[in-house]
């Protein structure tokens, strides 16, 4: 897809505003000020911009537990750092059909397995959320169903962060952020997303493993495991750059639903 003059200014904009302040989110009106347009305005196109892949929606929660109003803020994608590098009217691959449908079955099941409110303290494994079973159920049901390669990695990659808990999630964000502050590249970004998730999945205990079994090694702690791994290998060698940037860009959204800003972090 190709990006307006305009657009881009503000992609731009946003991009100068998430380096200056060290890779944290930025908040609509500080791109208004930068630009000197209304936060309306700004408000308007960065929401643009998210329903387009370029930016990650997020809600600032206050971090001392009381209620209050939560901020919006936006931080761009790894397909926002690879567009705004390209000459202007230059386009991305187009993303297969179904791809629309595939985003939001798995943006709309992590929103499901998320903790209601703010993540929480440190506990690893499962999330202690009634429902995840479910969620895990469909997940599986829709990677069984799949054979284009976008999609088993879409469905695989948002099993894995639903089997996962708060820290892992944090964890996870944490280095994912890392990875676009260097701009770096979308295949190898998604590479090091999936070894993460695996690495951490094979040392989660399962409770249809026998005690300590998890521990050997060779033997990951979920069965399955090793072929959801294969099948994701697979896919992963036959992305191209805009491929692999999709697949980065929907968990970079995931992570934005799954692990809420405090308001007191770092900003």
């Amino acid at each position: 897809m190709s990006l307006t003059d305009r657009r881009r200014q503000f992609l731009v904009a946003l991009l100068d505003l998430y380096r200056e302040e060290g890779g944290q989110p930025v908040h609509y009106g500080e791109v208004a000020r930068r630009l000197q347009v209304s936060r309306f305005t700004a408000y308007d196109i960065l929401r643009e911009l998210t329903s387009e892949g370029y930016l990650v929606e997020h809600y600032e929660v206050p971090g001392d537990g009381r209620p209050g109003r939560s901020r919006i803020l936006f931080s761009p994608t790894s397909r926002a750092f690879e567009v705004s590098a390209r000459p202007a009217g230059e386009t991305l691959g187009a993303a297969p059909e179904n791809w629309a449908s595939v985003r939001k079955t798995v943006l709309r099941l992590l929103q499901k397995v998320r903790p209601a409110g703010t993540p929480g303290d440190g506990s690893e494994g499962s999330p202690p959320v009634e429902g995840i079973p479910q969620e895990l159920t469909e997940l599986q049901r829709h990677l069984g169903q799949s054979s284009e390669p976008l999609s088993v990695a879409a469905y695989t990659l948002g099993l894995w962060l639903a089997r996962l808990g708060p820290q892992r999630w944090r964890e996870l964000a944490q280095a994912v952020q890392g990875w676009s502050r260097r701009s770096l590249r979308p295949d190898l970004s998604l590479a090091g997303i999936a070894g993460a998730l695996a690495a951490a999945l094979h040392r989660l205990p399962h409770p249809n493993v026998r005690p300590g079994a998890f521990n050997r090694p060779g033997l990951p702690a979920l069965p399955g495991l090793v072929d959801e791994i294969g099948r994701l290998q697979q896919s992963l060698a036959s992305f191209t750059a805009d491929q692999a940037a999709l697949v980065v860009e929907l968990v970079e959204e995931a992570l934005g639903i799954l692990t809420p800003v405090p308001s007191n972090a770092g900003r």
